[in-house]
């Protein structure tokens, strides 16, 4: 268990699921947890549930955590950094899991602390998430296995860059791999299978395929080459899929999901810069 006392400015969604995975997993004791946020209801309810402490004001919270949790709409983000600004960040570590602000607004109000930005994806609400990690240059050795300890009860950390941010936005959303899965299971019914059973084959066919995956990790062109045989059914399958372009349409699909992110993250830089 962490040695460390958590704090949070802003209860919603991801708060919950991050307090959630850490308590649940033992990551931290509920006790070492303070939640601020700006309506009393949510507190009383998130406190209720968790077990956690209710901060009185945005500063209570950072004056109690040694890590604190930014979890507030990004378009609220710059009220936050005022009401925070000057206090004393010495020794402590500022998460920003806001989408699209960037760790320069924070150093600039708050020099003194140490910054990460994180990005968890949808499944991590399940312990079963993508977690991009940015870490600003002074982090040491364990103040950083510290975040990821805390982030390992939503899924698997990725460190990378901040400006590598955007791509991980796109290439981990959930969506296009569920629309895959629809788009098989929908094959299965068109051909006279029940949409239960359908929707069972499908599942277990790609459970299987991650299964010998993970087996054989960096040996995507072997698995492929050990299904298909010359003239069978999998090279025709495959052939199709070419026809149409399967590949380019994959990429595309995640390159104009990486555009989006970049012109939503500019637009929410902009709007902070006006804000200040």
């Amino acid at each position: 268990m962490l040695d460390k006392k958590i704090s949070f400015i802003g209860a919603g969604k991801i708060a919950e699921i991050l307090i959630g995975n850490m308590t649940a997993r033992g990551v931290v004791s509920p006790e070492r947890i303070m939640i601020g946020d700006q309506s009393a209801r949510r507190l009383e309810e998130m406190t209720e549930r968790f077990g956690v402490n209710a901060a009185s004001s945005n500063r209570e919270a950072v004056e109690h955590g040694d890590v604190v949790f930014v979890c507030v709409r990004s378009e609220n983000v710059a009220g936050v950094v005022e009401e925070i600004r000057g206090f004393d960040f010495s020794g402590k570590t500022l998460v920003s899991i806001s989408s699209g602000v960037p760790m320069s607004l924070y150093r600039e109000a708050i020099p003194g602390a140490l910054i990460v930005r994180a990005l968890p994806n949808p499944p991590s609400k399940i312990g079963h998430g993508v977690i991009a990690l940015a870490f600003d240059g002074r982090f040491g050795e364990t103040a950083r296995e510290e975040v990821m300890e805390i982030f390992s009860s939503m899924g698997k950390c990725f460190i990378l860059p901040e400006e590598k941010i955007n791509v991980i936005t796109s290439v981990t959303g959930p969506a296009p791999v569920f629309a895959f899965c629809e788009a098989a299971i929908q094959a299965c019914v068109l051909l006279g299978i029940d949409h239960k059973t359908s929707e069972s084959l499908v599942f277990h066919t790609i459970s299987g395929c991650l299964k010998e995956w993970e087996e054989n990790l960096g040996q995507m062109g072997k698995l492929l080459t050990e299904t298909s045989t010359p003239g069978g059914i999998s090279v025709q399958q495959l052939f199709s899929l070419d026809k149409g372009a399967f590949n380019a349409t994959v990429k595309g699909c995640y390159v104009k999901g990486w555009e989006k992110t970049s012109e939503v993250g500019e637009k929410i830089a902009r709007a902070l810069e006006k804000a200040r």
